[in-house]
């Protein structure tokens, strides 16, 4: 068993469906130094950031000199932002919108605000795109394996499965765009959101720059990251990605993002053991189970940070077969990265396939 407790038991959203793995922000040029320039013509680089949904973000800006109750005022917009989001669909705080609709234990309509209804509406569409890979609806058995919020790992019994699996399912909650409400068919399931809201976040705040008028940003919470424009040397965005190596911080590969965004999940950061065998925190829904460790990450890259997030956890579940598969069925750009016998063996979409990466050597 690994010594260090999950992030998510900080407190917020958390990632209890998938950790938020780290998806390295790298700026790689050296004029990405903050404050001001010694020329008045130069953009300025701006860094924002703190502590949101039980993780960290960060907002890397480029633009004009901007006074200092400007700044303060968007410093306050961008955390007001992505609080809203964690009062929300924290699974932490009992008052939260999503905590009161846990504890709805009726079948009656549940009337939800746009920003709940917009996050059930990605989640509910990659569902039925993955055949069920992603469900929000999995949580009681993210808790039985041990990688929710108590952190007590055990292995369930099989009748305890089983009946957890009874209320488990996309399919058990509707959404009522016109009514903006959900109403559940089974009364006792619950939902854990935490597969899109940090990329939701990331999306709220990047909308909220452009509205603006920023044009030249990177948006990071969690490890989830959403690009526009360029950096202040008219160079595009570089973000490292990790490596699926357990137990260690190391990067596989740099790309560059052009007004896109870009999430990652894997099994390698969030695990326990028990005798010979290894338990990933992916949970699939179809079984019950944790899904076999064998040091994989995938990456998607999507114009929008929420459904690169729900994708990443899709995909991991998928697995790169079937994954790939559906990839190329739909055109999304995905990349699988897995250990083999003699080193890290990558897979792609057939829309990635043209995408250049830096691949680190001795990855």
């Amino acid at each position: 068993m690994r010594g260090d407790r999950p992030e998510h038991a900080r407190g917020g959203i958390g990632a209890r469906g998938k950790r938020p793995l780290l998806l390295v922000a790298m700026i790689l040029a050296a004029a990405l130094a903050v404050g001001r320039r010694e020329r008045a013509d130069l953009p300025i680089v701006y860094e924002l950031g703190g502590a949101t949904m039980g993780t960290t973000y960060s907002v890397t800006l480029v633009a004009p000199p901007l006074p200092e109750d400007r700044l303060r005022s968007l410093e306050d917009s961008v955390a007001g932002r992505l609080g809203s989001v964690d009062r929300a669909m924290s699974t932490y705080d009992p008052t939260s919108e999503l905590s009161l609709f846990n504890a709805h234990i009726d079948t009656e309509p549940f009337a939800v605000s746009a920003a709940m209804l917009e996050v059930f509406l990605v989640a509910q569409t990659v569902s039925a795109a993955s055949g069920g890979a992603l469900d929000v609806t999995v949580e009681p058995l993210v808790e039985a394996w041990g990688f929710g919020r108590g952190g007590h790992f055990a292995v369930p019994e099989e009748e305890r499965i089983e009946e957890l699996r009874s209320h488990v399912g996309f399919r058990k909650i509707t959404v009522d765009s016109v009514a903006s409400s959900l109403v559940k068919l089974d009364p006792e399931v619950v939902a854990d959101l935490s597969a899109v809201a940090k990329g939701y976040g990331v999306d709220r705040v990047a909308d909220l720059l452009l509205d603006l008028g920023f044009t030249d940003f990177l948006v990071e919470v969690g490890g989830e990251l959403r690009s526009s424009g360029v950096k202040a040397d008219d160079e595009p965005w570089v973000v490292g990605v990790e490596a699926p190596v357990p137990e260690t911080l190391s990067l596989y590969a740099t790309m560059q993002l052009a007004d896109e965004s870009v999430a990652t999940s894997g099994d390698y950061r969030n695990f326990w053991d028990a005798g010979d065998r290894r338990y990933s925190h992916i949970i699939d829904p179809h079984t019950g189970r944790p899904l076999a460790y064998v040091g994989s990450a995938v990456t998607v890259i999507h114009k929008r940070a929420a459904l690169a997030d729900a994708w990443a956890t899709a995909m991991s579940v998928l697995g790169p077969e079937t994954g790939l598969a559906v990839a190329d069925d739909l055109g999304l750009e995905v990349i699988f990265v897995r250990r083999g016998e003699f080193g890290l063996l990558e897979t792609r979409s057939s829309v990635a396939a043209g995408r250049t990466i830096g691949v680190f050597e001795g990855s």
